[in-house]
């Protein structure tokens, strides 16, 4: 997913979301990634864990990266670290089964754009998203931008940050995610570097002057609670995204930082079927 806060812009392509389908039956605890799986015995008598069974089901829910209890599983122990093994070869005679982490692919609706005051916008032509799914409510993305600009002056990624081989390219460092709730009935994703947000997100240079932002963006996530391969992430403040994003220049002195903010929207495609659950 889906962004260019620079840095923030990255953020917001990448990714992690819900899925479109049938209506979840339950809830979680807190937002988490589930994938239904076929199961012995389980809750569910349909592919989308959309339908309660009336006695034995044939799949159950799980949250994504999880290790749980299976007959003829994959693992020996509870944690999904030990392969059941014969003569070097698996031989799926474990008790326990890890559920799929699906990747994904992430794609911003129109150019997305870095906005912020006092230093004008940087705006992309578009961008590539590519992440998976690491946990429950986690993920792990980079994104890739092109055609960015500025006052109508080319950027492009520099060192310490991943340079770009060509012009108008802008890499995001690798960007981590986690889904928040921030209201009943609403699932976010929030995005920052994986250091922390602290470090710069994305550091580019537009015919001259260098820019760094820091910091993180969330975007609001749309449909939950049903089972699909696709979902919406909105970036847009103005919708009730949480932005928390900085912007510095260098010119070479630093000038800054600037609160900065995300406006776009991403869309995402799972490798399978995955929901975002509240």
């Amino acid at each position: 997913m889906k962004r260019i806060k620079l840095v923030g812009l990255c953020i917001l392509v990448a990714g992690a979301f819900a899925a479109i389908a049938g209506v979840s039956t339950a809830a979680a605890a807190s937002p988490e990634y589930g994938v239904c799986v076929s199961q012995k015995k389980g809750k569910y008598e349909n592919s989308g864990c959309t339908k309660l069974a009336a006695k034995k089901g044939s799949f159950e829910w799980h949250a994504a990266d999880s290790c749980y209890a299976m007959k003829k599983g994959n693992f020996t122990e509870s944690g999904c670290k030990t392969v059941s093994e014969k003569k070097g070869k698996p031989a799926h005679k474990g008790t326990f089964e890890l559920a799929p982490s699906p990747t994904y692919t992430s794609k911003s609706i129109g150019s997305p754009t870095l906005e912020t005051p006092g230093l004008g916008s940087v705006t992309c032509k578009a961008d590539t998203d590519v992440g998976k799914i690491t946990g429950a409510s986690s993920d792990e993305d980079q994104v890739f931008f092109t055609g960015c600009e500025t006052q109508g002056k080319k950027c492009h990624s520099i060192a310490p940050g991943e340079p770009a081989k060509n012009e108008g390219e802008i890499i995001t460092e690798h960007l981590a995610t986690s889904l928040t709730e921030p209201k009943a009935g609403t699932v976010d994703t929030k995005f920052e570097d994986n250091a922390g947000p602290e470090h710069f997100q994305a550091w580019f240079e537009c015919e001259g002057p260098q820019f760094e932002t820091t910091g993180f963006v969330s975007g609001v996530d749309s449909p939950i609670n049903v089972m699909g391969t696709s979902a919406l992430t909105d970036f847009a403040a103005a919708n009730g995204s949480e932005q928390d994003l900085e912007t510095t220049i260098f010119i070479p002195e630093p000038l800054g930082p600037f609160a900065s903010d995300e406006i776009t929207e991403a869309t995402t495609t799972f490798a399978e079927a995955i929901e975002t659950r509240s």
